[in-house]
């Protein structure tokens, strides 16, 4: 089949705050409470059609433990969107978002035209479905962190119900589909119509507009 686009998703965070199960939860919509910590990276995707344009979406979960940081390096090129997750329960995980931001600034640029471009960020606090007792991050915290830095948006989710895990995915590709429409320069792969390669290339298009920000 072939795809308009190829966006590329990496989900990037401390171990243990349910990245795996928040992919797993939207392209398989399944959820396993004994799913062990991410050995290197995981993989999935999913297909999308806007428009009249179909979309190709690659999820790279990329592992949290430190052992595995010189492995999950090497799959940041290319990058569409980053989903930074932490657990609302783990307040070590929270603060090290920092951390793993500045990570990814330095390594995810790309030059199109000679003109540098970051890829799009977008926050996640996970493991809304625990009491509130056991929060130890804050709403406002997150959505402060995240605007701060000038990201996408913010949601709280849940893997193991489902809260809001659709909507994080479907928010977030509709929205750089859009950016693209708009004529933003956008990391990705736009098929140029022949079936053997896929070229990276901004686009002009009558102006939509589309607004994803935060839940």
């Amino acid at each position: 089949m072939m795809y308009k686009y190829v966006f590329k998703y990496i989900i990037v965070g401390d171990a243990n705050c349910g990245k795996s199960s928040l992919m797993n939860r939207y392209t398989n919509n399944t959820f396993d409470q004994a799913i062990p910590c991410t050995v290197g990276v995981d993989f999935s995707s999913f297909n999308k059609k806007i428009e009249k344009d179909r979309i190709k979406v690659q999820i790279w979960d990329l592992a949290g433990l430190e052992r595995y940081r010189a492995i999950v390096k090497s799959y940041y090129r290319d990058t569409t969107v980053v989903i930074l997750v932490y657990d609302i329960t783990n307040g070590t995980s929270f603060n090290h978002m920092e951390f793993w931001l500045n990570q990814l600034k330095n390594k995810c640029k790309k030059y199109i035209d000679d003109e540098e471009v970051s890829p799009i960020y977008y926050l996640v606090g996970n493991k809304k479905d625990l009491p509130e007792y056991d929060r130890k991050v804050n709403y406002q915290d997150g959505y402060e962190f995240a605007e701060e830095n000038d990201f996408m948006g913010f949601l709280e989710t849940s893997a193991k119900t489902g809260e809001n895990v659709e909507k994080l995915f479907d928010m977030i590709t509709d929205e750089v589909y859009f950016r693209i429409i708009n004529g933003e320069k956008v990391i990705c792969k736009i098929s140029n119509q022949s079936r053997e390669k896929l070229v990276v290339e901004d686009l002009t298009i009558e102006k939509k507009k589309f607004c994803c920000k935060f839940g």
